[in-house]
Protein backbone atom coordinates (compact mmCIF):
# COMPACT_ATOMS: atom_id res chain seq x y z
CA UNK A 1 0.00 0.00 0.00
CA UNK A 2 1.43 3.38 -0.98
CA UNK A 3 2.29 5.78 1.81
CA UNK A 4 0.48 8.48 -0.15
CA UNK A 5 -2.82 6.60 -0.14
CA UNK A 6 -5.61 9.20 0.15
CA UNK A 7 -7.38 8.91 3.49
CA UNK A 8 -10.77 8.74 1.83
CA UNK A 9 -9.65 5.69 -0.13
CA UNK A 10 -7.97 3.98 2.82
CA UNK A 11 -10.87 4.56 5.22
CA UNK A 12 -13.59 3.56 2.78
CA UNK A 13 -13.53 0.09 4.38
CA UNK A 14 -12.56 -1.26 7.84
CA UNK A 15 -8.92 -0.76 8.83
CA UNK A 16 -6.75 -1.50 11.85
CA UNK A 17 -3.72 0.62 12.77
CA UNK A 18 -1.45 -0.71 15.52
CA UNK A 19 -0.25 1.92 18.00
CA UNK A 20 3.52 1.64 18.31
CA UNK A 21 5.56 2.55 21.39
CA UNK A 22 9.12 1.85 22.51
CA UNK A 23 8.04 -1.60 23.74
CA UNK A 24 6.90 -2.79 20.32
CA UNK A 25 10.04 -2.75 18.17
CA UNK A 26 10.83 -6.48 18.17
CA UNK A 27 7.24 -7.79 17.80
CA UNK A 28 6.58 -5.47 14.86
CA UNK A 29 9.85 -6.30 13.11
CA UNK A 30 9.29 -10.05 13.55
CA UNK A 31 5.68 -9.85 12.41
CA UNK A 32 6.59 -7.86 9.30
CA UNK A 33 9.33 -10.35 8.41
CA UNK A 34 7.30 -13.53 8.89
CA UNK A 35 8.08 -16.57 11.05
CA UNK A 36 10.08 -18.41 8.36
CA UNK A 37 11.32 -17.94 4.80
CA UNK A 38 8.11 -19.59 3.63
CA UNK A 39 5.69 -17.44 5.67
CA UNK A 40 4.48 -14.02 4.62
CA UNK A 41 4.76 -11.25 7.18
CA UNK A 42 1.74 -9.43 8.57
CA UNK A 43 0.08 -7.02 6.13
CA UNK A 44 -0.56 -3.74 7.94
CA UNK A 45 -2.98 -1.08 6.71
CA UNK A 46 -0.99 1.60 8.52
CA UNK A 47 0.35 2.45 11.96
CA UNK A 48 0.04 5.13 14.63
CA UNK A 49 3.44 5.93 16.13
CA UNK A 50 3.72 7.83 19.39
CA UNK A 51 5.97 10.89 19.11
CA UNK A 52 8.06 9.93 22.17
CA UNK A 53 9.01 6.77 20.27
CA UNK A 54 9.39 8.40 16.85
CA UNK A 55 11.83 11.02 18.22
CA UNK A 56 14.30 8.19 18.87
CA UNK A 57 14.29 7.41 15.12
CA UNK A 58 13.75 3.66 15.62
CA UNK A 59 14.60 1.28 12.79
CA UNK A 60 11.03 0.06 12.69
CA UNK A 61 10.07 3.38 11.05
CA UNK A 62 12.49 2.54 8.24
CA UNK A 63 10.86 -0.90 7.88
CA UNK A 64 7.42 0.70 7.64
CA UNK A 65 8.66 3.10 4.97
CA UNK A 66 10.33 0.29 3.02
CA UNK A 67 7.02 -1.59 2.90
CA UNK A 68 5.13 1.63 2.08
CA UNK A 69 2.94 1.32 5.16
CA UNK A 70 1.26 4.67 5.95
CA UNK A 71 2.20 6.25 9.27
CA UNK A 72 0.33 8.68 11.49
CA UNK A 73 2.46 10.34 14.19
CA UNK A 74 0.63 11.04 17.46
CA UNK A 75 2.16 14.31 18.78
CA UNK A 76 0.87 13.35 22.26
CA UNK A 77 -0.34 16.91 22.66
CA UNK A 78 -3.11 15.85 25.04
CA UNK A 79 -0.39 15.36 27.65
CA UNK A 80 1.07 18.84 27.15
CA UNK A 81 -1.75 20.69 28.91
CA UNK A 82 -0.63 20.14 32.51
CA UNK A 83 2.83 20.60 34.10
CA UNK A 84 3.47 16.85 34.39
CA UNK A 85 5.14 16.62 30.95
CA UNK A 86 7.98 18.89 32.13
CA UNK A 87 9.35 16.06 34.28
CA UNK A 88 8.46 13.15 31.99
CA UNK A 89 11.73 11.70 30.67
CA UNK A 90 10.10 10.42 27.47
CA UNK A 91 8.28 13.61 26.56
CA UNK A 92 11.05 16.14 27.33
CA UNK A 93 12.94 14.93 24.24
CA UNK A 94 10.22 16.24 21.91
CA UNK A 95 11.44 19.36 20.05
CA UNK A 96 8.09 21.16 20.06
CA UNK A 97 7.34 21.13 23.79
CA UNK A 98 5.87 24.44 24.94
CA UNK A 99 7.72 26.20 27.75
CA UNK A 100 4.53 26.08 29.79
CA UNK A 101 1.39 23.93 29.44
CA UNK A 102 -0.88 24.65 26.48
CA UNK A 103 -4.08 26.06 28.01
CA UNK A 104 -6.77 28.61 27.10
CA UNK A 105 -4.41 31.23 28.60
CA UNK A 106 -1.66 30.47 26.05
CA UNK A 107 -0.86 33.41 23.78
CA UNK A 108 -1.50 33.46 20.04
CA UNK A 109 2.26 33.46 19.43
CA UNK A 110 2.75 30.39 21.65
CA UNK A 111 -0.04 28.58 19.85
CA UNK A 112 1.32 29.39 16.42
CA UNK A 113 4.87 28.23 17.27
CA UNK A 114 3.57 25.07 18.94
CA UNK A 115 1.51 24.05 15.91
CA UNK A 116 4.26 24.79 13.39
CA UNK A 117 6.94 22.97 15.39
CA UNK A 118 4.71 19.93 15.94
CA UNK A 119 3.98 19.70 12.22
CA UNK A 120 7.67 19.99 11.35
CA UNK A 121 8.39 17.10 13.69
CA UNK A 122 5.70 14.95 12.08
CA UNK A 123 7.05 15.71 8.62
CA UNK A 124 10.61 14.84 9.65
CA UNK A 125 9.38 11.58 11.22
CA UNK A 126 7.83 10.58 7.89
CA UNK A 127 4.13 11.05 8.62
CA UNK A 128 1.88 10.15 5.69
CA UNK A 129 -0.77 12.53 7.05
CA UNK A 130 -0.69 15.11 9.84
CA UNK A 131 -2.52 14.69 13.14
CA UNK A 132 -3.51 18.07 14.56
CA UNK A 133 -1.59 18.88 17.79
CA UNK A 134 -4.71 19.59 19.75
CA UNK A 135 -5.89 19.70 23.35
CA UNK A 136 -8.55 17.84 25.34
CA UNK A 137 -12.12 19.08 25.05
CA UNK A 138 -12.43 19.52 28.79
CA UNK A 139 -15.73 20.63 30.26
CA UNK A 140 -14.28 23.85 31.69
CA UNK A 141 -14.60 27.17 29.87
CA UNK A 142 -12.17 27.97 27.08
CA UNK A 143 -11.04 24.50 26.08
CA UNK A 144 -13.45 24.13 23.17
CA UNK A 145 -12.30 27.43 21.69
CA UNK A 146 -8.65 26.51 22.17
CA UNK A 147 -9.26 23.18 20.42
CA UNK A 148 -10.86 24.89 17.45
CA UNK A 149 -8.15 27.55 17.29
CA UNK A 150 -5.31 25.00 17.25
CA UNK A 151 -7.10 22.94 14.60
CA UNK A 152 -7.60 26.03 12.43
CA UNK A 153 -3.97 27.11 12.91
CA UNK A 154 -2.85 23.63 11.86
CA UNK A 155 -4.87 23.95 8.65
CA UNK A 156 -3.19 27.31 7.90
CA UNK A 157 0.31 25.98 8.65
CA UNK A 158 -0.21 22.92 6.46
CA UNK A 159 1.44 23.70 3.13
CA UNK A 160 3.00 26.88 4.49
CA UNK A 161 5.26 25.71 7.31
CA UNK A 162 5.49 22.12 6.03
CA UNK A 163 4.73 20.15 2.90
CA UNK A 164 0.99 19.90 2.32
CA UNK A 165 -0.61 16.64 3.47
CA UNK A 166 -4.09 15.57 4.46
CA UNK A 167 -5.13 16.52 7.98
CA UNK A 168 -6.60 14.26 10.64
CA UNK A 169 -8.30 16.23 13.41
CA UNK A 170 -7.54 15.00 16.92
CA UNK A 171 -10.75 15.16 18.97
CA UNK A 172 -10.60 14.13 22.63
CA UNK A 173 -14.01 14.79 24.20
CA UNK A 174 -14.78 15.14 27.86
CA UNK A 175 -18.23 14.42 29.28
CA UNK A 176 -20.02 17.47 27.83
CA UNK A 177 -18.51 17.20 24.33
CA UNK A 178 -19.23 13.47 24.21
CA UNK A 179 -22.92 14.15 24.75
CA UNK A 180 -23.18 16.82 22.06
CA UNK A 181 -20.92 16.07 19.07
CA UNK A 182 -23.09 17.88 16.50
CA UNK A 183 -21.68 21.37 17.08
CA UNK A 184 -18.13 20.05 16.98
CA UNK A 185 -18.71 18.17 13.73
CA UNK A 186 -20.24 21.29 12.19
CA UNK A 187 -17.18 23.38 13.04
CA UNK A 188 -14.79 20.79 11.64
CA UNK A 189 -16.70 20.78 8.36
CA UNK A 190 -15.61 24.40 7.90
CA UNK A 191 -11.95 23.32 7.94
CA UNK A 192 -9.92 21.28 5.39
CA UNK A 193 -9.96 18.12 7.49
CA UNK A 194 -9.94 14.69 5.82
CA UNK A 195 -10.68 12.49 8.86
CA UNK A 196 -11.11 12.54 12.64
CA UNK A 197 -9.15 10.70 15.31
CA UNK A 198 -11.35 10.31 18.39
CA UNK A 199 -10.03 9.69 21.90
CA UNK A 200 -12.57 10.11 24.72
CA UNK A 201 -10.79 11.32 27.85
CA UNK A 202 -12.05 8.31 29.76
CA UNK A 203 -12.82 5.04 28.02
CA UNK A 204 -12.60 1.46 29.24
CA UNK A 205 -14.37 -0.77 26.69
CA UNK A 206 -14.13 -3.88 28.87
CA UNK A 207 -15.61 -2.35 32.03
CA UNK A 208 -17.70 0.64 30.91
CA UNK A 209 -21.50 0.45 30.86
CA UNK A 210 -23.62 0.09 27.74
CA UNK A 211 -24.70 3.73 28.11
CA UNK A 212 -21.13 5.02 28.17
CA UNK A 213 -20.06 2.90 25.22
CA UNK A 214 -23.18 3.98 23.32
CA UNK A 215 -22.16 7.62 23.81
CA UNK A 216 -18.71 6.83 22.44
CA UNK A 217 -20.26 5.17 19.39
CA UNK A 218 -22.74 8.02 18.79
CA UNK A 219 -19.87 10.48 18.97
CA UNK A 220 -18.02 8.62 16.19
CA UNK A 221 -21.26 8.14 14.28
CA UNK A 222 -21.86 11.91 14.13
CA UNK A 223 -18.62 12.44 12.21
CA UNK A 224 -19.15 9.46 9.93
CA UNK A 225 -22.57 10.88 9.04
CA UNK A 226 -20.86 14.18 8.17
CA UNK A 227 -18.58 12.27 5.75
CA UNK A 228 -15.60 12.59 8.08
CA UNK A 229 -14.23 9.04 8.51
CA UNK A 230 -13.18 8.18 12.04
CA UNK A 231 -10.15 6.47 13.52
CA UNK A 232 -11.18 5.42 17.03
CA UNK A 233 -8.25 5.55 19.42
CA UNK A 234 -7.15 2.89 21.92
CA UNK A 235 -10.21 0.64 21.80
CA UNK A 236 -8.78 -2.88 21.40
CA UNK A 237 -11.26 -5.56 20.28
CA UNK A 238 -14.11 -3.08 20.84
CA UNK A 239 -12.94 -1.57 17.56
CA UNK A 240 -14.56 -4.51 15.76
CA UNK A 241 -17.90 -3.60 17.33
CA UNK A 242 -17.45 0.02 16.25
CA UNK A 243 -16.58 -1.08 12.72
CA UNK A 244 -19.70 -3.24 12.57
CA UNK A 245 -21.60 -0.05 13.39
CA UNK A 246 -19.97 1.97 10.62
CA UNK A 247 -16.78 3.40 12.13
CA UNK A 248 -13.96 3.31 9.58
CA UNK A 249 -10.88 2.39 11.58
CA UNK A 250 -9.36 1.97 15.01
CA UNK A 251 -6.01 1.72 16.68
CA UNK A 252 -4.82 -0.18 19.72
CA UNK A 253 -1.62 -1.01 21.48
CA UNK A 254 -0.04 -4.41 20.92
CA UNK A 255 -1.16 -7.03 23.40
CA UNK A 256 -2.46 -4.72 26.12
CA UNK A 257 -5.76 -4.59 27.98
CA UNK A 258 -6.91 -1.45 26.20
CA UNK A 259 -8.26 1.49 28.15
CA UNK A 260 -7.57 5.22 28.20
CA UNK A 261 -7.64 7.75 31.00
CA UNK A 262 -6.35 11.24 30.30
CA UNK A 263 -6.36 11.99 34.03
CA UNK A 264 -4.04 9.03 34.63
CA UNK A 265 -1.75 10.05 31.77
CA UNK A 266 -1.14 13.57 33.07
CA UNK A 267 -0.82 12.56 36.73
CA UNK A 268 2.74 13.15 38.03
CA UNK A 269 4.88 10.00 37.84
CA UNK A 270 4.83 7.85 40.94
CA UNK A 271 7.77 7.25 43.20
CA UNK A 272 9.95 4.41 41.87
CA UNK A 273 9.43 2.58 45.15
CA UNK A 274 5.65 2.81 44.77
CA UNK A 275 5.91 1.76 41.12
CA UNK A 276 7.83 -1.37 42.05
CA UNK A 277 5.36 -2.24 44.77
CA UNK A 278 2.37 -1.92 42.43
CA UNK A 279 3.66 -4.68 40.17
CA UNK A 280 2.21 -3.47 36.87
CA UNK A 281 -0.23 -5.10 34.49
CA UNK A 282 1.98 -8.05 33.48
CA UNK A 283 2.24 -9.89 30.18
CA UNK A 284 -0.94 -10.53 28.21
CA UNK A 285 -2.01 -12.63 25.23
CA UNK A 286 -4.87 -11.84 22.89
CA UNK A 287 -7.34 -14.71 22.46
CA UNK A 288 -9.20 -14.09 19.22
CA UNK A 289 -11.89 -16.70 19.96
CA UNK A 290 -12.77 -14.84 23.18
CA UNK A 291 -12.22 -11.31 21.80
CA UNK A 292 -10.24 -10.65 24.97
CA UNK A 293 -6.66 -9.92 25.98
CA UNK A 294 -5.83 -12.04 29.03
CA UNK A 295 -2.92 -12.47 31.47
CA UNK A 296 -0.47 -15.17 30.42
CA UNK A 297 -1.33 -17.32 33.44
CA UNK A 298 -5.01 -17.32 32.49
CA UNK A 299 -4.21 -18.32 28.90
CA UNK A 300 -1.94 -21.09 30.12
CA UNK A 301 -4.84 -22.29 32.25
CA UNK A 302 -7.18 -22.25 29.26
CA UNK A 303 -4.72 -24.41 27.31
CA UNK A 304 -4.93 -27.03 30.06
CA UNK A 305 -8.70 -27.39 29.61
CA UNK A 306 -9.64 -30.23 27.25
CA UNK A 307 -12.91 -28.61 26.25
CA UNK A 308 -11.24 -25.31 25.43
CA UNK A 309 -7.72 -26.00 24.14
CA UNK A 310 -8.85 -27.39 20.78
CA UNK A 311 -10.97 -24.30 20.15
CA UNK A 312 -8.03 -21.93 20.60
CA UNK A 313 -6.12 -23.04 17.52
CA UNK A 314 -4.39 -20.26 15.55
CA UNK A 315 -3.50 -21.05 11.93
CA UNK A 316 -2.07 -17.63 11.11
CA UNK A 317 1.55 -16.89 10.27
CA UNK A 318 2.42 -16.25 13.90
CA UNK A 319 1.50 -19.74 15.14
CA UNK A 320 1.20 -22.01 12.10
CA UNK A 321 4.57 -23.66 12.73
CA UNK A 322 4.70 -23.72 16.55
CA UNK A 323 1.07 -24.04 17.62
CA UNK A 324 0.65 -23.12 21.29
CA UNK A 325 4.31 -23.73 22.14
CA UNK A 326 6.07 -20.50 23.13
CA UNK A 327 2.95 -18.40 22.59
CA UNK A 328 3.82 -16.08 25.47
CA UNK A 329 7.16 -15.25 23.82
CA UNK A 330 5.54 -14.24 20.54
CA UNK A 331 2.41 -12.65 22.02
CA UNK A 332 3.12 -9.37 20.18
CA UNK A 333 3.32 -11.00 16.77
CA UNK A 334 0.25 -13.09 17.60
CA UNK A 335 -1.69 -9.95 18.47
CA UNK A 336 -0.79 -8.24 15.19
CA UNK A 337 -1.65 -11.24 13.03
CA UNK A 338 -4.91 -11.93 14.90
CA UNK A 339 -6.15 -8.35 14.90
CA UNK A 340 -5.26 -7.85 11.24
CA UNK A 341 -7.03 -11.10 10.35
CA UNK A 342 -10.19 -10.05 12.21
CA UNK A 343 -10.39 -6.77 10.33
CA UNK A 344 -9.65 -8.46 6.99
CA UNK A 345 -12.60 -10.79 7.61
CA UNK A 346 -14.80 -7.80 8.36
CA UNK A 347 -13.57 -5.92 5.30
CA UNK A 348 -14.50 -8.91 3.13
CA UNK A 349 -18.17 -8.38 4.01
CA UNK A 350 -19.57 -6.06 1.32
CA UNK A 351 -22.42 -4.44 3.29
CA UNK A 352 -22.91 -2.91 6.70
CA UNK A 353 -25.58 -5.45 7.64
CA UNK A 354 -23.23 -8.31 6.76
CA UNK A 355 -20.47 -6.80 8.90
CA UNK A 356 -22.90 -6.41 11.74
CA UNK A 357 -23.92 -10.05 11.40
CA UNK A 358 -20.26 -11.15 11.30
CA UNK A 359 -19.37 -9.39 14.57
CA UNK A 360 -22.65 -10.45 16.20
CA UNK A 361 -21.84 -14.09 15.46
CA UNK A 362 -18.29 -13.66 16.75
CA UNK A 363 -19.60 -12.22 20.01
CA UNK A 364 -22.14 -15.03 20.45
CA UNK A 365 -19.45 -17.66 19.87
CA UNK A 366 -17.07 -15.87 22.24
CA UNK A 367 -19.75 -15.63 24.93
CA UNK A 368 -20.50 -19.36 24.68
CA UNK A 369 -16.82 -20.28 24.84
CA UNK A 370 -16.27 -17.85 27.74
CA UNK A 371 -18.95 -19.64 29.75
CA UNK A 372 -17.14 -22.96 29.32
CA UNK A 373 -13.75 -21.37 29.95
CA UNK A 374 -14.83 -19.66 33.14
CA UNK A 375 -16.19 -22.88 34.64
CA UNK A 376 -13.02 -24.75 33.70
CA UNK A 377 -10.76 -22.07 35.15
CA UNK A 378 -12.68 -22.11 38.43
CA UNK A 379 -12.18 -25.87 38.64
CA UNK A 380 -8.42 -25.56 38.12
CA UNK A 381 -8.14 -23.40 41.21
CA UNK A 382 -4.36 -22.82 41.00
CA UNK A 383 -4.11 -19.75 38.77
CA UNK A 384 -3.31 -17.26 41.53
CA UNK A 385 -6.13 -15.02 40.25
CA UNK A 386 -9.87 -15.08 39.79
CA UNK A 387 -11.10 -16.14 36.34
CA UNK A 388 -12.18 -13.17 34.20
CA UNK A 389 -15.92 -12.51 34.06
CA UNK A 390 -16.03 -11.84 30.28
CA UNK A 391 -18.96 -9.56 31.05
CA UNK A 392 -17.92 -7.15 28.32
CA UNK A 393 -19.10 -9.63 25.69
CA UNK A 394 -22.67 -9.28 26.92
CA UNK A 395 -22.26 -5.51 27.11
CA UNK A 396 -21.05 -5.33 23.52
CA UNK A 397 -23.94 -7.51 22.35
CA UNK A 398 -26.35 -5.14 24.09
CA UNK A 399 -24.69 -2.18 22.38
CA UNK A 400 -25.12 -3.79 18.96
CA UNK A 401 -28.81 -4.30 19.64
CA UNK A 402 -29.29 -0.74 20.87
CA UNK A 403 -27.36 0.79 17.99
CA UNK A 404 -29.38 -1.20 15.47
CA UNK A 405 -32.58 0.19 16.94
CA UNK A 406 -31.20 3.72 16.47
CA UNK A 407 -30.11 2.93 12.92
CA UNK A 408 -33.46 1.40 11.99
CA UNK A 409 -35.35 4.38 13.42
CA UNK A 410 -33.19 6.84 11.45
CA UNK A 411 -33.68 4.98 8.16
CA UNK A 412 -29.94 4.66 7.47
CA UNK A 413 -28.89 2.25 4.72
CA UNK A 414 -27.95 -1.26 5.77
Amino acid sequence: MQATTPLGELLASPRYLPRLTENDTKPVERALAGATLFDDGVQLDGAVVEAAYAVREPEVLDHLREQRIPVLIDPQSLRLTTPGYLTNRRLVALPYLPASPMTPASTATDREHFVADALRFQQKAGASWYLTPSVPLRDEEGWSELHHDLTARTAVANGREVDSRELVALVAPGTAALRDPHALASRLLDLPVAAVYTQPLSLDPVHDSVDKLARAWRFCHEFEEANLPVIAGRVGAFGLVLQALGVAAFDSGIGVAERYSWADQVRPPRDKKDEKASGGAGKRIYVEQLLTTLPVKIVEGLLRLEGVRGRLVCNLGCCRQAGHVGLADRRGEHYLFSRTHEVEQLRAQPTRSMRLHEVHQQLLAARDLASVARRGLRDLGDLGALPPSFGHLETWLSLLARAEQVTAASGLPQ
